[in-house]
């Protein structure tokens, strides 16, 4: 940005509107140390992903992403899910499909599958197409 012929390089600044206060300190301690705490990681890790994905910070990514897949829950599948969509982190998406799909019936159910559907109808097409390859898989397994 400001390397670039763009606004930032003209004033100097950099506006990170979509970034709390709390996120963006740790987002730049990143920056100077690589390094995320373990308590950031559990309060910000969704937001954290978020801004390494926007600003390109790819070590940030992965360790936002390898942390999320390691503490997803039922309490925060649908949030990591909505997250791992906008970032497109395949492997965060698809972790997250796992787990709903192991008890489809109650999520099915839930709010939090319909918010993201209404959300973004394109996510339920690509679980309905991972329920539809685990389902071929299962069944050729046998």
């Amino acid at each position: 940005m400001l390397k670039a012929n763009m606004i930032e390089r003209q004033t100097k600044t950099i506006k990170l509107e979509d970034v709390n206060a709390p996120v963006l300190h740790s987002f730049i301690r990143f920056l100077y140390s690589a390094h995320v705490s373990d308590q950031d990681l559990q309060q910000y890790s969704p937001a954290l992903l978020l801004a390494a994905n926007k600003y390109e910070v790819d070590l940030l990514n992965r360790t936002c992403e390898s942390f999320m897949m390691k503490n997803i829950s039922k309490d925060c599948v649908f949030s990591y899910l909505e997250v791992a969509f906008l970032c497109d982190s395949i492997l965060l998406k698809n972790t997250a499909f796992d787990l709903i799909s192991e008890d489809y019936i109650q999520y099915q159910l839930g709010e939090g599958l319909l918010n993201l559907a209404n959300k973004y109808p394109r996510l339920i097409v690509e679980f309905c197409t991972h329920l539809i390859q685990a389902s071929s898989r299962s069944a050729n397994a046998t």
